[in-house]
This record gives structure tokens, sequence and C-alpha cells, in this order.
């Protein structure tokens, strides 16, 4: 590794740093670069928790950025003949390793799919990736695995998207797919971003290799959303310089507007000529004025038990309360009639 140029260093003692991507387009990071900053695109050596690893540098040499974080891994140089011949030989024999494990997962009767494998520059790793619609248990498959190939074996599950990462192919479009080319990262996707471009709802015309909505769909997403404002809605009623219609379609990029006249045909307007028409004023007042009835409240029958029985309870109770009253009463008028009375 070339020794640090003090050109290329800040009066702090910052370094710069670029982003390099490693061998799957997602696998991005950011490395300290010390020396002559490495062209856009090119293969460079970077230091990872593996040990050393081929990265693509993704960053042009205008855009890097200054940095004081000591702990940022390094970018090593260049690779040279030595570093070329072994990531050759590594080829191969992730090959042989992708039909092994394929192999063992399928004498195993193992509920997934293996998508790819990865063998480190220094050759002590073994990654293999693969897709499952559960979780499972493939410690026995791994036990195998590192007896047969003699590295150490490691078993990542991914996505179905990152799975079309990996693999790579061809989009709708005919171009590479742009997970596997440059996209950093997936973005979330909704049918409404096809809803709001005026997209045919077709499943298949809107689904990628990997089966989920086409990463595709938010890139023009936020135009067609700030172009939209201000347009009617479909099947809404507007007045146009021809008489009062019914939108039927929108141009939202041209924002130009197809209305349904009431005569039957259609007409196409600019959205500045189309405006909404008024709600028609009700002619008598009285009604606005009049109190608003309160609604009662419907009382369930569990309710209505309980209070009819807790009224019965209370004029019981009153009842009872009165027959004490009047037995008093006529048992004081008999003692005072037992005084009275002569001997």
């Amino acid at each position: 590794m070339s020794s640090p140029d003090l050109k290329d260093l800040t009066s702090d003692g910052r370094r710069r740093s670029i982003a390099a991507r490693l061998r799957v387009v997602g696998q991005v990071s950011h490395y300290s670069v010390e020396g002559e900053l490495p062209e856009h695109g090119s293969e460079v050596m970077v230091r990872t928790d593996k040990g050393p690893e081929h990265a693509t540098v993704i960053t042009r040499p205008e855009h890097a950025e200054l940095t004081d974080d000591h702990q940022l891994p390094e970018v090593l140089g260049p690779p040279n003949q030595d570093d070329q011949k072994r990531r050759a030989r590594h080829k191969k024999k992730e090959l042989e390793a992708f039909d092994l494990c394929k192999a063992r997962i399928k004498s195993m009767k193992l509920s997934m799919k293996l998508i790819s494998a990865q063998i480190n520059h220094s050759g002590s790793h073994t990654t293999f990736y693969f897709t499952a619609g559960q979780r499972v248990d493939f410690r026995t498959l791994v036990k195998t695995l590192a007896q047969a190939i003699g590295t150490r074996v490691e078993m990542r599950q991914i996505g179905v998207r990152d799975a079309a990462r990996h693999t790579g192919g061809a989009g709708l479009c005919g171009a590479e797919l742009c997970c596997s080319t440059w996209l950093p990262e997936f973005k979330p996707i909704s049918i409404r971003m096809a809803k709001e471009q005026n997209l045919a709802l077709n499943h298949q015309k809107l689904s990628g290799v990997c089966g989920r909505l086409r990463c595709c769909l938010e890139y023009e997403h936020d135009v067609y959303k700030k172009t939209r404002q201000g347009l009617p809605k479909l099947h809404k009623q507007v007045l146009t310089p021809m008489g009062a219609g019914k939108v039927r379609d929108l141009n939202v990029l041209k924002r130009r507007v197809r209305v349904q006249l009431g005569d039957g045909s259609v007409e196409e307007f600019d959205a500045s000529q189309l405006s909404r028409p008024e709600p028609p004023k009700s002619s008598n007042k009285v009604d606005k004025e009049a109190p608003k009835k309160s609604k009662k409240r419907k009382r369930s029958p569990l309710g209505n038990a309980a209070k009819a029985a807790s009224t019965k309870e209370a004029k019981g109770a009153e009842k009872k309360e009165k027959t004490s009253v009047i037995t008093n009463k006529d048992s004081t008028n008999a003692s005072n009639s037992g005084k009275n009375s002569p001997a």
C-alpha cells in the first residue's frame, strides 16, 4: 500500500473516503483512501471483517468526502496478478460448491431454494444465499458442507428481491435489471404509484422478475404526484367552455383532460380551461335554521331489563315502607284506646 500524500490530506489530518460495492450491488460501504483516488468503476482491494475483498468504486474522484473516522476500513489498492488468478480459481470452486449444496438440499428434503455461493478472497469462508418461505433448520447441512468443502460455511437467508439481484437478468424493458447493475437499495413500492401514473393495473406488466412490483414505478412517482396537483379526478363533474361534463381521462404530464359532455361527445381541454361546478343553493332557509332533533339512543335489551328490575325493586321497597308505617299507626291507636277505656 502506498504511503499517504500530504497534499491529499487536510490540515486537521482528515482522510478522504469513497463508496465501493462488493460483488453484490446492494453491498455498499465507505472506505478511507490514502494517496491517489481510484477512478469511478475501477476494481480495488478493500479491507473487510473476513479479510481483503474485491470491490468496485462507485464514487467519482471529485465527489470524495472528508472523514475523521479512523476506524473506517481502508482501500488497499488495485488488485495485482495474484489477486486476479485467485479470483478466477474461486469462481470455479463456487460453481462446484453450489452444485454440491443443491444436491445436499435435495437429499435432505429441505424447503429452501439455493440462490448463489460466494467464497471470500482468502478462501476461508463460503457463504450460501438462499430463499425460503419459512424458517429452516440447516445445522446438519452446514456440518456436511464444511466437511466436504474444507472451509467455514455460512448460510444466509435473503428475500425474493435480493435473490433477483444475485442472479441478474433482463427486465420487461429489455435492459438488465436495475437491482443487479446500479440500484443501491430497495424502496417500498405500492399499487397506488401505478394508479397515479395512469398505468394499466395488469399484474404481469407491473411485476418484475422477482414477482413483486417493479422498482421503476418509484422513479417518476414524485413527478407525477407534483404535476397531478390541481387536476380534476376521474368521473367528476367539471365545467368546460362547451358546457358541463364528466372527466373521462387525464394526461398528467401534458395537463390535458378529456371530458364527456352532455350530448355524449368527448372533447379534450387544457386543465386551465376547466372549473368546478358550484354546489346548488338551498331555497328553504327555515330548514337550515331549524334546530336539529337530538337522536335518542337505543337502549340494549340488557339495559332495559336491568332498568325494569331496579324499578321493580324500588317499588317493592316503597310498598314495604308504607305497610310498616300503617302498622305502626294501628298499634299506636290501639294502645291509646286501651288507656282511655274505663276500668
